[in-house]
């Protein structure tokens, strides 16, 4: 077997096994840096915008920032690899990308589902020592 074309799995792994690895591995990754940030609670909502009102922040802050806008959009085009999200945006883009979701989470309480980009989204904010106040997040991190 060529090893250049290898498979990221053990061989005979199947991709579910291989899954369930990835996600206690991120899980695991994502608990040492809450804890190192101390972001291992969950904070309380202040404003608790309607969904309709998260969708139009996001309207909103799309119109007032393009690039934004841009990176959104190229990275929501191949959903296939929601690991790599950051690949499939413009370099140059990469930095607003993140500023728009982080600012938006934080000040506008946007939540997850309407953001997007999930796992991606839950790692930037620890990194950047927000805590999160979303209580349906548990649904979607601890499978």
């Amino acid at each position: 077997m060529d090893t250049k074309y290898k498979k990221p799995m053990d061989e005979g792994e199947s991709s579910k096994n291989y899954n369930k690895k990835y996600y206690k591995k991120f899980k695991e990754q994502l608990n040492e840096i809450e804890k190192k940030n101390n972001c291992d609670y969950k904070e309380k909502r202040k404003i608790h915008p309607s969904i309709k009102m998260q969708k139009e922040l996001i309207e909103y802050y799309e119109s007032k920032n393009r690039n934004f806008k841009e990176a959104r959009k190229q990275a929501k085009e191949n959903m296939d690899n929601e690991n790599r999200v950051l690949d499939r945006i413009e370099p140059k883009l990469r930095v607003e990308f993140i500023r728009g979701l982080l600012g938006l989470y934080k000040f506008g309480e946007v939540g997850f589902i309407e953001l997007g980009f999930g796992r991606f989204l839950k790692k930037v904010l620890t990194i950047h020592k927000i805590c999160t106040y979303n209580p349906s997040i548990n649904k979607v991190f601890n499978k």
